[in-house]
């Protein structure tokens, strides 16, 4: 089986907008105020993709296939539920600390791909509109599993997380 990535490919839709951008970013304040969006702020620049998919599918295993060398991706280790809970503004302030650090470091942050990984976007209305919104140029990666598989991997983890809870 090979896997392909069209993350390395850099010919998306709005790059050099989005890569001009990323090297000289607007300051917070004019993106986000009391953890909300301002309404005219344009942050579809600061996400080239999101890995979604359902639960126990290997969404973990992809990010971190993704970002396991240096590849210039860049996604948190946690899963964000921004789009979920409507924390959009909180999740562009963390994203632009981000930017902002890797500017203070030299490098240059119109090379990154940032990602979101957050396996319950997948079938979350709410979620898919708030992407629609302020994020309408971002990637999708859908990552999907067998249902019996998906079941028996819910099933291990529960297992094992159970093994642990019992130990402690």
């Amino acid at each position: 089986m090979t896997i392909t990535t069209s993350l390395d490919i850099p010919v998306w839709k709005g790059l050099s907008k989005r890569m001009k951008r990323r090297r000289h970013p607007p300051p917070l304040e004019n993106l986000v105020m009391r953890n909300k969006i301002l309404p005219n702020a344009n942050v579809d620049w600061m996400l080239d993709f999101a890995l979604i998919g359902f639960p126990k599918c290997g969404t973990s295993f992809l990010r971190d296939w993704l970002t396991s060398d240096e590849s210039e991706i860049y996604t948190d280790e946690d899963e964000i539920y921004a789009m979920g809970n409507n924390k959009i503004g909180k999740m562009v302030q963390h994203w632009h600390h981000v930017l902002q650090n890797l500017l203070e470091d030299n490098k240059d942050p119109s090379k990154i791909k940032i990602g979101i990984k957050n396996p319950g976007d997948v079938d979350s209305v709410p979620s898919l509109k708030l992407y629609a919104k302020y994020f309408p140029s971002t990637r999708f990666i859908v990552q999907l599993r067998h249902p019996v598989r998906s079941s028996l991997s819910l099933c291990l983890f529960s297992i094992s997380t159970l093994s642990l809870t019992l130990a402690l």
